[in-house]
C-alpha cells in the first residue's frame, strides 16, 4: 500500500438532536437516539491514532464530529480529541446547530474548526451566535448553509455578513431536489449573487474567507486532487462503533472498530464500485476534475443507480468555472478549494 496524503474520519458521537429538520439526512435515516458509550469512546481513543499511524497520512489527518448534535455530548467529543491529539497530529472539525452555545463551556471548543449549521433561525440570532463563536478559540468559523428556499432568499444577507466578519461559507443544496429544475435555477441565481459579493469585496481589498462553497460531499477520487472530505480517503464511525464508507448512506457498513482490518482499503474498494467515471460526459467535462461526478448518494437518490452523472450537473457546470476563476484570480486567497491531495491505495 502506498503512503496516504490525507485521511478523514467522520464521527457520530450521538444520534440525538434537539431539532428535527425535515431536510436532514440523519433525521430521515435515524433509527435510534443513542449516545456513544464510554466503551466506544475509550476504544476510539486508541483506534483512531493507531489507524492514522498505520496509514501514515503525510499531509492531513482530520476528525469531523457531526450527528445528531455533538454539543449534547461535548464531554465525550473532548475526551476523544484530547486523547487522540496526545498521540498524533490531527485537525478536528465540528458541525453544530449552536442551540446550546449559551449553555456549554466554550473552552471545550478550543482549537476546533467550527461549522455553524444555518437553518431557519432569524438573522439576528445567527449573528448573535456567530459573535459568541468569534470571541471563542474556535478556528475557521464557517456558515454551513443548507439551501432551503428561505436560506436562498436571504443568501446575500448571510454572505455579506460572513464576508465582512471573516466567516467562511459552505453551501449545500437539498439532496431531494436535484431533479427540480426551478429549484436549481434559483440556486444558480443566488450563488452568482453571492459570488458578486465576494468579487466586490476582493476588488475593495478585503480578505475573502470561504471554504467548500459547494457541499463537502463531492468525492476525492483516486489520482485526483480535490478539496472534499469524501471518497477514497474517508471513513465514517457510527455511534455504536460501526464503520461505513458514506456519510449519508447507512447501507455502506464495512465492519466495526473491533474487527475491521484495512478500513481505508475496504472503503476504497467500495468507492471503486460507485465511481461515476464510466460516464463519458464526466470524463470530458471541463469541471469534471472538481465535481468528480458529484456525490454518489445524490445520484442514487435521484436515479436509483450510482452509474450516472450528478443531478446537480447543470448547476456545477454553470457555477464551478466562475468559482475556479475567482479562486485563481485571488491566488487561492478565497479558499474556495483547499486542494488537499487525495489518498492513494
Amino acid at each position: 500500500m502506498k503512503r496516504l496524503t490525507t485521511l478523514w474520519m467522520h464521527i457520530y458521537p450521538t444520534m440525538r438532536c434537539n431539532q428535527k429538520c425535515d431536510f436532514c439526512y440523519v433525521h430521515r435515516n435515524m433509527k435510534s437516539n443513542m449516545d456513544m458509550s464510554q466503551i466506544v469512546v475509550n476504544k476510539l481513543s486508541t483506534w483512531i491514532p493507531d489507524t492514522f499511524k498505520k496509514y501514515d497520512a503525510s499531509q492531513w489527518n482530520g476528525l469531523i464530529f457531526l450527528g445528531g448534535e455533538p454539543l449534547l455530548v461535548i464531554d465525550k467529543v473532548r475526551t476523544i480529541i484530547d486523547e487522540v491529539q496526545k498521540q498524533v497530529s490531527v485537525v478536528c472539525t465540528m458541525f453544530s446547530n449552536c442551540d446550546l452555545i449559551d449553555k456549554i463551556d466554550l473552552e471545550k471548543l478550543r482549537d476546533l474548526v467550527f461549522l455553524f449549521h444555518i437553518r431557519e433561525l432569524p438573522l439576528e440570532e445567527i449573528q448573535r451566535r456567530a459573535d459568541i463563536l468569534k470571541d471563542s478559540s474556535v478556528h475557521n468559523l464557517t456558515f454551513s448553509i443548507v439551501l432551503t428556499d428561505n436560506n436562498l432568499n436571504r443568501l446575500e444577507q448571510l454572505g455579506r455578513y460572513a464576508v465582512e466578519n471573516g466567516i467562511r461559507i459552505k453551501t449545500t443544496p437539498l439532496d431531494n431536489r436535484g431533479l427540480d429544475k426551478s429549484y436549481k435555477v434559483k440556486v444558480v441565481e443566488k450563488i452568482h449573487k453571492l459570488l458578486d459579493i465576494f468579487e466586490e469585496h476582493y476588488i475593495q481589498g478585503h480578505r475573502i474567507s470561504m471554504s467548500m462553497l459547494f457541499h463537502h460531499m463531492m468525492p476525492s477520487w483516486k489520482e485526483q486532487k480535490s478539496p472534499y472530505t469524501c471518497g477514497y480517503n474517508n471513513i465514517i464511525i457510527d455511534v455504536d462503533g460501526s464503520v461505513r464508507t458514506c456519510v449519508r448512506d447507512w447501507n455502506t457498513k464495512i465492519g466495526t472498530i473491533w474487527d475491521i482490518e484495512e478500513p481505508v482499503v475496504r472503503a476504497a474498494n467500495r468507492w471503486s464500485r460507485t465511481n461515476p467515471n464510466t460516464d463519458s460526459e464526466c470524463l470530458t467535462c471541463k469541471v469534471g476534475h472538481v465535481c468528480q461526478g458529484g456525490c454518489h448518494y445524490d445520484r442514487l437518490l435521484a436515479y436509483g443507480t450510482y452509474n450516472a452523472k450528478s443531478p446537480f450537473c447543470d448547476v456545477y457546470k454553470e457555477l464551478l468555472p466562475r468559482m475556479i476563476s475567482l479562486s485563481d484570480k485571488t491566488g487561492g486567497k478565497t479558499s474556495i478549494f483547499h486542494r488537499i491531495p487525495s489518498v492513494e491505495v
